[in-house]
């Protein structure tokens, strides 16, 4: 049941319920929030198809059992995982540049700048181990 998490299917399914609540005023707010998970999950579970090799995930269930074995992997250095971490991390440094700027607490801001220094703590720590 793991694999729900990262089910397309699923997902799709989610937006599809979340639209439709969105359209009754009582459940608008619930219908946003069902929305923005459901796509977020997507676009996650579309991120993972290409980066998941033993650890691949069942992305069609319960409409296939199917699993991508990839040759990369987000983790394993035997499988590239090293690069990826670099990679990963430019990628949410750029992002957070630009989402910054949207940014008004101090606060937020913070916590922005704290998760990108823990990120880069670990992808340099991980060259180490």
């Amino acid at each position: 049941m793991f694999d729900a998490g990262h089910s397309l299917p699923l997902a799709l399914i989610g937006v599809g319920l979340g639209l439709w609540w969105q359209r009754r005023k009582r459940f608008r707010a619930l219908g946003v929030a069902m929305v923005l998970g459901c796509l977020s999950v997507g676009l996650h579970s579309l991120g993972d198809l290409p980066v998941h090799a033993e650890d691949a995930h069942r992305h069609f269930w319960p409409l296939s059992n199917y699993r991508l074995i990839s040759s990369v992997s987000y983790w394993d250095p035997n499988l590239y995982g090293d690069v990826f971490g670099v990679f990963e991390l430019g990628l949410s440094l750029v992002l957070s540049v630009y989402v910054f700027r949207w940014l008004r607490s101090r606060l937020t801001k913070a916590l922005v700048v704290f998760c990108n220094l823990l990120f880069l703590i670990f992808i340099i720590g991980s060259f180490f181990v």
